[in-house]
């Protein structure tokens, strides 16, 4: 769904479709009204940028106001602590590789700094077996129990 300012889309999952976010600071919601299928987004193909900060959060974005609700991010910043359980300093840890993300909720959305693309379904794949693409590597399953998100 396009909307008149380029940095903001919204995407109904329906089919599998090409997320491409071109501009920095931008957001994509996306809406998972499958009503089968768990109502599972799939993504997969996601291409990071190393210059680009890419996060996924639950519920709805909103204007100026910081809330606590990312649950995937890439880089993430790992925190290093003193003996007395004081963060002292953080380093950036960026993974190349992001393996298929699998995320059960009805919507979500996504942030990005700078550009990033990757292709999103409503599929849902077990991932019992499954065998990563590199050694330093991030991704997320979000199993059937999403009490938290409710």
């Amino acid at each position: 769904m396009k909307t008149s300012d380029p940095s903001f889309s919204v995407h109904v999952v329906n089919n599998s479709e090409n997320i491409i976010q071109k501009y920095g600071n931008s957001t994509a919601v996306i809406l998972n009204t499958s009503l089968q299928n768990y109502k599972v987004s799939y993504l997969t193909e996601i291409i990071p940028n190393p210059e680009t900060d890419l996060s996924f959060h639950f519920g709805f974005p909103t204007d100026g106001v910081k809330i606590q609700n990312t649950f995937f991010e890439n880089p993430i910043d790992l925190p290093y602590y003193e003996y007395n359980g004081v963060i002292y300093n953080y380093t950036r840890q960026f993974f190349k590789t992001v393996e298929p993300i699998q995320i059960k909720l009805d919507y979500w959305y996504l942030t990005a700094t700078g550009p990033v693309s990757m292709k999103i379904g409503g599929q849902f794949v077990p991932n019992y077996n499954y065998t990563t693409a590199a050694s330093a590597t991030t991704g997320l399953i979000m199993n059937n129990d999403n009490d938290m998100f409710q």
